[in-house]
């Protein structure tokens, strides 16, 4: 059947150290005679005689790569093989040689091709051939030849603002973002939102409020354009890491969490904060409102002031900076 392998606790660690430490090598480094390199070995893999090339996201955390390597090797079979499979890991190198070849902006995982040809759709697209019952029809199709462009590598030695990841359109809504940069957004969120919660904790509600106004600001920005030059934090983080700001990424994901996580919880705790009493200003009764609505209202303010909720933000900006989902 080729070549599948699990992934062990071991090896999954293994994988995302390697894959970490490779993210933060010198971004304009690679060189053109290097990635063309890697294109033709990606190549050599795809036009070899295994049917199947599935490539996945290292470590074995990607749900959809796991997706379509249960239904590839279910389809394949074991005894009596319908169809010879490779799963590999794709590293940040060969990422970048794999994105030049196909011509996209970013990888999204996984990347399958079979018999040559490269599956649009990914994880998706292979388990509805397989519900419709056409992959091995798929399978079984004349081999393509897959002949990558020769690669032109594009540096840019110096931090740019005015700048989507990836090239493109930066006014707008931006629909990419460097990996790194994405992570030094969330540490930067981190330093904000401890210090907001520890002057909060000793009653400084109103010191908190510019910290968790940025955070807010920022998210909305960074939810309704991108990270630069939109987003202070994420021009911060831009300046940054730029000569290490990684591989390019996915941003609608990201932006679904700022807006839904970061920016309703701060403007939230912005206006408790404003208000006279510790709970929201904007949901405070008129001269008339009964004691049950100022109840509410401060069981509403101290929910959002609650533990939970900051090292909820926290953990998810945690979580960002080290394994960037």
């Amino acid at each position: 059947m080729g070549e599948v392998r699990g992934y062990g606790s071991a090896r999954a660690l293994r994988s995302w150290i390697t894959e970490y430490l490779l993210e933060w090598q010198l971004t304009d480094a690679r060189s053109e005679r290097k990635l063309q390199r890697r294109v033709n070995a990606l190549a050599a893999t795809v036009n070899s005689d295994v049917d199947v090339v599935c490539f996945v996201k290292p470590s074995g955390l990607c749900p959809f790569c796991n997706l379509a390597t249960r239904v590839l090797v279910a389809a394949a079979g074991t005894d009596e093989p319908h169809f010879s499979l490779y799963v590999a890991d794709l590293f940040h190198d060969d990422r970048e040689s794999l994105r030049e070849m196909l011509c996209v902006p970013v990888i999204t995982w996984p990347v399958i091709f079979i018999r040559g040809a490269y599956v649009e759709g990914g994880a998706s697209a292979v388990a509805q051939l397989d519900k419709d019952g056409k992959l091995l029809e798929r399978v079984r199709a004349e081999r393509a030849v897959f002949v990558p462009k020769p690669i032109a590598a594009t540096t840019y030695p110096r931090p740019q603002l005015l700048h989507q990841a990836g090239g493109g359109p930066w006014r707008g809504c931006q629909t990419r973002i460097y990996g790194n940069v994405l992570r030094g957004i969330a540490l930067l969120q981190i330093c904000l939102l401890v210090p907001a919660h520890e002057l909060t904790s000793r009653g400084h509600y109103l010191a908190s409020v510019p910290l968790l106004a940025l955070l807010a600001l920022d998210s909305l920005m960074f939810t309704l354009f991108g990270p630069t030059p939109w987003s202070p934090l994420g021009c911060l983080a831009t300046l940054v890491v730029w000569h290490r700001r990684g591989t390019v990424a996915p941003l609608i994901p990201y932006k679904v969490t700022f807006g839904g996580l970061y920016l309703i919880m701060n403007v939230a705790g912005v206006v408790c904060r404003l208000a006279d009493a510790p709970y929201a200003a904007a949901l405070v009764a008129n001269a008339s409102s009964t004691a049950d609505e100022d109840a509410h209202a401060s069981a509403f303010c101290e929910l959002i002031r609650s533990d939970g909720l900051v090292w909820t933000m926290v953990t998810n900006s945690l979580a960002l900076a080290i394994f960037r989902f």
